[in-house]
């Protein structure tokens, strides 16, 4: 089916000639997506968001509403380039979204475009000539829960653990799915080198029981969909054990900290901030060093992208090296003379899935979310409390993906 595309046409006569000029709708672009880069919708719900191209922009422009197909059989109507869905089956969905754009009082409709070189910027996405209608959203809709019982107390290293697996609130019967789970880095099912079981078709079920030794464990399930293997859903718990004789009333028995594994992958990100009397195109002077003890091993995590309202970011990937006692978090600044700020310092598993989120201190308020590659959505609220704008922070910059005002008319 091919959509009209609406070409804007403004008539000025000046001193009885009539001169025309014919103006583009703007360009629209999916942007900013986290499936974008490969990844996966866990839960079902995802949030997409659409980006207008700078260099497509002549006129003064409003968005008067956006159209989204979102590929399940339904559509959906927008006041902005944002719009949250809910899936309830495990697939891949094809989405396209028709934008309805006001330029200089006319309006006009626009497909948005995806580029399938995921990894470039707005600006590269907008200059591409090989784009689709389509954007791909991977979605795996089970939900399960990765319990260690008993918890609560702690138990002791004589007590036996069960590691239970529960979906018993997952709507349908989990058919079709595989799973594997780890304990503190050493694959437990499958043993070896077989196949990964069949998820039973209702919950609770009990994966594994024994005693633990004194400390911290850590406990990862991985649960694919066989028509769906690249979109694994990755649970993790963490549980603490304690010696039998412990009685230090210093000790924090229950204190639930994060213990990285030997021999796995993690994902490192932070923002820094460097004070120079000039502009700069990038920091050079700060870096985020980890330091693993009982081993000879370090690795340094240098600034890198666009900086961002004086922000720029930390990240990269890592492995814990096998003998690793302990690791030190150090944030490096080379020139002492010069002033630098660090925030959001965030490690997780790399498969792992992590969202922040930031509350006013005296309202409680929603100020900000950050999601799984620590880019900040940040929500602004007038005095009654009332959501009146949305902020997106991208790789190309801060863009305001929603804004809205109400007011109450004057009594005459």
């Amino acid at each position: 089916m091919r959509t009209m595309r609406l070409i804007i046409v403004s008539l000025t006569i000046l001193s009885g000639v009539f001169s025309i000029q014919a103006q583009t709708c703007p360009k629209v672009v999916f942007y900013g997506n986290e499936t974008s880069n490969g990844g996966c919708i866990q839960g079902g719900t995802v949030t997409l968001s659409l980006a207008v191209c700078p260099n497509s922009i002549a006129d003064p422009y409003q968005i008067e509403s956006v159209v989204w197909t979102m590929g399940d059989g339904t559509t959906k109507t927008t006041n902005s380039l944002q719009v949250t869905h809910t899936y309830q089956n495990t697939n891949t969905y094809s989405v396209s979204a028709i934008a309805t754009i006001n330029v200089n009082g006319v309006s006009c409709s626009s497909d948005a475009v995806n580029l399938t070189s995921n990894g470039a910027n707005l600006n590269a996405i907008c200059d591409a000539t090989t784009t689709t209608t389509t954007f791909l959203v991977r979605v795996n809709t089970l939900s399960i829960d990765l319990v260690a019982t008993p918890n609560n107390p702690v138990p002791l290293d004589t007590d036996p653990i069960s590691l239970v697996m529960d979906f018993s609130n997952f709507g349908s019967p989990a058919i079709g799915y595989t799973y594997e789970l780890s304990v503190d880095g050493e694959r437990v099912i499958p043993a070896g080198t077989s196949a990964a079981p069949a998820l039973p078709t209702a919950g609770p079920v009990t994966l594994l029981t024994k005693t633990f030794n004194e400390g911290q464990h850590l406990a990862e399930l991985s649960v694919r969909n066989t028509a769906l293997p690249t979109c694994p859903l990755n649970v993790v718990t963490v549980f603490d054990v304690r010696h039998e004789s412990e009685d230090d009333p210093t000790q924090c028995n229950q204190c639930f900290t994060f213990r990285p594994s030997a021999n796995k992958r993690y994902w490192v990100s932070a923002w820094v901030k460097e004070i120079h009397p000039s502009q700069v195109k990038t920091y050079t002077n700060t870096s985020v060093n980890l330091i693993f003890n009982g081993t000879a091993q370090s690795v340094e995590f240098k600034p890198t992208g666009d900086i961002i309202d004086g922000w720029q970011r930390i990240v990269g990937e890592f492995t814990v090296p096998v003998g690793t006692q302990t690791i030190d978090i150090r944030l490096a600044n080379a020139v002492g003379s010069v002033d630098a700020y660090f925030d959001d310092i965030r490690i997780h598993p790399f498969n792992g899935s992590m969202k922040s989120y930031v509350n006013d201190p005296e309202t409680f308020w929603l100020t900000a979310e950050l999601d799984d590659n620590n880019y900040a959505t940040f929500y602004e609220y007038d005095k009654e409390g009332k959501l009146i704008r949305i902020k997106k922070e991208t790789a190309n910059g801060i863009m305001t993906i929603q804004e809205s005002r109400t007011s109450n008319p004057k009594n005459e």
